[in-house]
């Protein structure tokens, strides 16, 4: 039984582009009009420490847009009946820069330090939403409620993408399927996916929608993937 697990690009400051792979998490996908709650941590063991050495659970806001975007006035939530509940500083955000909040109830705005909202995040699932600031009008959000989560185990989104890599020596099960009937059955732990086609190459793999593809490649033409199952690490 293969190892699935979730992937998507992501670029931060300073560290430049890199594929990175992390325990499966249900992920939506957005076409990078608009700023996102791009990851979100509930339940912080050890994985970020904030100033006061404190593990607080954090959001993540991503700008992958093609400009800058000022936050100044925009609002977090964990409330949908209170979308005005913790308001950013003057800060901006550059094209795919991504910020880091602290969800920890210190209450922290201040220009050039570390944020804090004024609320924490329930590990079990809450609402959580990124507002304009006019208090209305809802950029990105989690509806009615992100799921469950686990210790030290962030959940995200991901983006579309023309391509992905797998590192040499290691083999990838991928399924494209015909329809939308398998929904999100193949998240589960335990799923069959003896069905799905194996796919083992060195030195490495690329996976392209589209394209002329290399001898070290398996090309999809036209097509969605849907659900990929790799092994090795």
């Amino acid at each position: 039984m293969a190892t699935r697990r979730s992937f998507h690009n992501r670029s931060k400051p300073g560290s430049g582009s890199r594929l990175a792979f992390e325990r499966l998490e249900p992920r939506l996908v957005l076409d990078g009009s608009s700023l996102v709650i791009s990851e979100l941590m509930a339940a912080n063991g050890e994985t970020l420490l904030d100033e006061n050495n404190d593990s607080s659970d954090w959001v993540e806001i991503h700008n992958p847009t093609a400009a800058p975007v000022d936050l100044d006035g925009w609002y977090l939530t964990d409330d949908d009946d209170n979308l005005t509940q913790w308001q950013f500083p003057d800060v901006t955000l550059a094209q795919d820069e991504h910020l880091v909040v602290f969800a920890s109830g210190k209450d922290r705005s201040a220009l050039g330090s570390e944020l804090h909202t004024n609320f924490q995040l329930d590990s079990d699932g809450e609402y959580l939403a990124l507002v304009e600031s006019d208090g209305t009008t809802i950029v990105h959000e989690f509806a009615p409620k992100f799921p469950k989560q686990f210790t030290d185990i962030s959940y995200g989104i991901g983006y579309d993408a023309a391509n992905f890599g797998v590192p040499g020596g290691e083999s990838l099960k991928y399924l494209v399927p015909a329809d939308g009937s398998l929904g999100t059955d193949w998240t589960a732990l335990g799923h069959d996916d003896s069905a799905w086609t194996t796919y083992a190459q060195s030195p490495g793999i690329l996976i392209t929608e589209a394209g002329t593809g290399t001898p070290d490649a398996v090309e999809l033409q036209n097509v969605s993937i849907n659900a990929i199952n790799t092994t090795g690490w």
